[in-house]
C-alpha cells in the first residue's frame, strides 16, 4: 500500500511541476506575441509620423501659395485703381496681408510639429511597452522553471516525510 501512495505523491508532484512550466510557457508566449504586436504598432506610428510631416509640408506650401495669390490680387486691384503701392497705407495693407500669410504658415508648421511630437511620444511608449513585454516573457519562463524545481523539492520532501512515518 505504501508504494502506491508514494507513487501517487511522486506523480502528483510531477504533474504539478509540469503544469507550472506549461502555464509559464503559455504566459511567456503570450507576452512575446504582445511584444511583437507592440513592435508592429511602433512601425505603424513611424509611418504616421512620415505622413504627418508630408501633410504638414503640403499644408504650409498651400497656405503660402494661396496667400501669394491674395497679395497679388490686392496689388493688382490697388494698381488698377491708380494707387501707388510703394508707401503709406496701401503698402501697409499689402505688407500686413503678407505677414498674416506667414503667420498662417507658421501656425501650420507648429501644428505639424505638435502632431509629430505626440506621435513620437506614442512610439516611445509603445517601444517601452514592447521592452517590458520582452522582459515579462523571459521572467515567465524563468519563474516557471524555478517554480517547477520548488514543486519537485517540496514533493520530494513530502515523500521523504511520508516514508519516514512508516
Amino acid at each position: 500500500m505504501c508504494d502506491i501512495v508514494t507513487g501517487l505523491m511522486v506523480a502528483g508532484t510531477a504533474v504539478k511541476a509540469i503544469g507550472g512550466v506549461k502555464t509559464a510557457n503559455a504566459n511567456a508566449a503570450n507576452a512575446a506575441y504582445q511584444r511583437e504586436v507592440a513592435l508592429m504598432n511602433a512601425g505603424f506610428i513611424n509611418e504616421q509620423i512620415l505622413d504627418a510631416a508630408d501633410r504638414g509640408a503640403e499644408s504650409e506650401r498651400q497656405v503660402r501659395s494661396e496667400g501669394a495669390q491674395v497679395v497679388s490680387t490686392q496689388r493688382a486691384t490697388l494698381a488698377a485703381s491708380g494707387i501707388d503701392l510703394s508707401f503709406g497705407s496701401p503698402l501697409d495693407f499689402v505688407v500686413g496681408t503678407a505677414a498674416e500669410v506667414e503667420m498662417d504658415a507658421f501656425r501650420s508648421q507648429q501644428n505639424t510639429a505638435r502632431e509629430i511630437q505626440d506621435l513620437e511620444q506614442d512610439r516611445y511608449n509603445v517601444l517601452a511597452e514592447a521592452g517590458a513585454l520582452g522582459a515579462a516573457a523571459t521572467n515567465y519562463r524563468t519563474g516557471g522553471l524555478i517554480g517547477a524545481v520548488g514543486t519537485a523539492l517540496t514533493g520530494g520532501a513530502d515523500v521523504f516525510k511520508y516514508r519516514a512515518t512508516l
